[in-house]
Order: structure tokens, then C-alpha cells, then sequence
């Protein structure tokens, strides 16, 4: 967990989720934050990858709803044994 001031992250522009405000008894305020790290390319390559195998999944499955994660998955154990 990082606690960083409003002014803080406004000064750094630094790209933080979950963000939520939380008044101590002190009054100042301060946010709370999971920093959660840029993907690279080479791993947004390869949930592109992923994501078009899981597609011919389902097609071949004639896109069968509920079965998304599983086709998901399956991809990516096919990605892996390459």
C-alpha cells in the first residue's frame, strides 16, 4: 500500500488505481493507492496473442456462451507449450 499526498501525485503525474480519500484525525488528507506497474509491450504482445487464440477457441466452440475464461485459459496454455 502507498499513502501519497493529492499534491503529491498531481506533482509526479504518477498513474495510480484504487485510489480512495480517507480523513484521519489529524485532518490532513491522504490517499491510499496500489501502484500498478505499466504492462510492457511484450506482455501486451502477448495478451494480444492470447486473446486471438481464445477467439478461434470459441469459434470452433460456435461462441457457446460461459465458456470465456476457460477459452482463456486454454489459450494460454497453448501459448506456453510453444
Amino acid at each position: 500500500m502507498i499513502a501519497v499526498s493529492v499534491r503529491e501525485r498531481a506533482a509526479t503525474g504518477s498513474r495510480l488505481e484504487n485510489v480512495g480519500a480517507v480523513a484521519p484525525a489529524t485532518g490532513n488528507t491522504v490517499v491510499s493507492a496500489t501502484a500498478v506497474p505499466v504492462a510492457s509491450d511484450a506482455t501486451a504482445e502477448r495478451q494480444a496473442m492470447i486473446a486471438e487464440a481464445a477467439y478461434y477457441i470459441a469459434e470452433r466452440r460456435g461462441f457457446e456462451p460461459g465458456h470465456e475464461l476457460e477459452d482463456w485459459l486454454c489459450a494460454e496454455r497453448e501459448m506456453n507449450s510453444k
